[in-house]
């Protein structure tokens, strides 16, 4: 009988037929898929305020625009993940990117509501190719004693990228005369390029364990028999289930949060829309890449000794995020007696930059799960499967359920009535969240040792 070796105990250095060189450079160039791809999202964010007003949009529709992305992109994720597993990834990413880029620069001429929302939700299609496809891809760079880190220093990238959108398209629309669309021009083309770096590169293998038939070959001869049941082995492994919980309830928070948090800072404590991105951006940048990083560093270091860390690491983020992402909303609904500038500068900007930090710490440890608990040539289709769920379990809806919400308390809150809708629903979230998480740490150890015995 093969001997189950457990993936935290294997040796921290890529693979031989792998250059340090070559990984090095495929990380960064991952790297800007994860940075251009979260540009282009969030420079709608930073300019929502204005497309509000020219189209007289409420909340909900508002939150619509955000969920006509998440729809297609939820939907897409996981036959684009299981595409990946069957031809070379980089062309799925490559080709994602293309299109996401494209339908970027052509939202600068949609004339209506109706455009908008069609250029939206074909983002999404572009924007869904690329996950599943590079995260396979990095797995097969690096060893699993250091994929949370990895995962965690990638992710980064999607922060970045988000600070720059907001940041960016905010200061943008001030310098082109308080104009939106020329925003998307701006950052739509630069994708093409990378794009084609993309398509350029060298795939990698796609396992460091050596597998001696290519993914691409075994998974062809099985077609949609083998689809189905590699989709259902998946759906039994207890950890992956554990990731879709904790992903889906933390993606109902940040993204009912992140698509508004730009206007709401712009009406609640009235600073100008460029001012309004850039502390959006800051919060978010700074903030989440502490996060990432103190996650993927904490759980790799007790993954050694304990196999759920990763998971137990990510509850704990979560119980800790309840009552600074409270405290945050509390200081939008309520003056405390103290100037707009003190409750913006002194309660809600330190503050929701640790609610933040807290709700990132779990994101590279809980991909590098969704890794660990599954052989190599399943990877794509892992992160394809939980991904999707997670979205149509937890944003897919959330800006418009709380966009809805908050139109309805209108009536009893006045402008006050988005962050009492927040408190209503994202504080429970959290709390449910960390049970979870905390709970679900204990099933980590079994699954990695019969992912590690099936690839035997």
């Amino acid at each position: 009988m093969s001997q189950v070796v457990n993936p935290a105990s294997t040796a921290a250095t890529p693979p031989s037929f792998l250059s340090r060189r070559y990984t090095t450079y495929m990380f960064w160039l991952l790297w800007g898929t994860n940075f251009i791809n979260y540009v282009d999202r969030y420079a709608f964010s930073a300019v929502l305020p204005a497309v509000r007003d020219e189209f007289r949009l409420s909340f909900f529709q508002e939150g619509l625009l955000a969920t006509s992305f998440l729809l297609v992109y939820t939907l897409g994720i996981l036959p684009l993940g299981l595409l990946a597993d069957r031809i070379q990834r980089k062309f799925v990413v490559a080709g994602g990117v293309a299109f996401w880029s494209l339908v970027t620069a052509v939202t600068a001429i949609a004339p209506n509501y109706g455009a908008l929302f069609a250029t939206r939700a074909a983002l999404g299609l572009g924007e869904g190719s690329y996950f599943p496809a590079s995260t396979s891809m990095l797995a097969s760079c690096y060893p699993p004693a250091k994929r949370a880190s990895i995962m965690s220093r990638w992710n980064t990238g999607l922060l970045v990228g988000a600070a720059i959108g907001t940041t960016g398209g905010g200061l943008i629309y001030g310098l082109l005369g308080n104009q939106w669309r020329p925003v998307f021009l701006v950052f739509g083309i630069p994708g093409l390029l990378l794009a084609l770096l993309v398509a350029l590169v060298k795939e990698p293998p796609r396992s460091a364990e050596g597998e001696t038939i290519s993914a691409e070959t075994a998974l062809a001869r099985e077609g949609w028999a083998g689809i189905r049941r590699d989709l259902g082995d998946l759906w039994k492994i207890a950890s992956l289930r554990v990731v879709v919980a904790l992903q889906a309830l933390s993606f109902f928070v940040f993204g009912a949060t992140s698509l508004f948090l730009s206007q709401l800072i712009h009406d609640q404590f009235g600073v100008s829309i460029g001012l309004a991105g850039t502390i959006t951006g800051a919060v978010l940048v700074v903030g989440g890449i502490t996060g990432l990083l103190a996650g993927g560093s904490i759980s790799d270091a007790l993954v050694r000794r304990y196999p759920g860390a990763r998971v137990l690491v990510s509850g704990w983020g979560f119980a800790l995020s309840v009552p600074t992402f409270a405290i945050a909303v509390l200081a939008m609904i309520f003056d405390f007696g103290l100037s707009k500038e003190v409750r913006l500068y002194g309660l809600f900007v330190p503050f929701f930059f640790l609610a933040v930090a807290l709700l990132q710490v779990n994101s590279g440890p809980l991909t590098a799960v969704s890794q660990d608990v599954v052989t190599p040539a399943k990877r794509a289709a892992a992160v394809g499967l939980t991904l999707m769920l997670s979205h149509l379990l937890g944003d897919l809806f959330s800006p418009s359920i709380v966009g809805l919400l908050a139109d309805n308390l209108k009536g009893f809150a006045g402008s006050k009535a988005f962050g009492y809708a927040l408190l209503i629903t994202c504080v429970p979230i959290l709390i449910a969240a960390a049970i979870v998480g905390i709970w679900g740490a204990r099933f980590v150890k079994g699954d990695e040792e019969r992912a590690q015995g099936a690839a035997a």
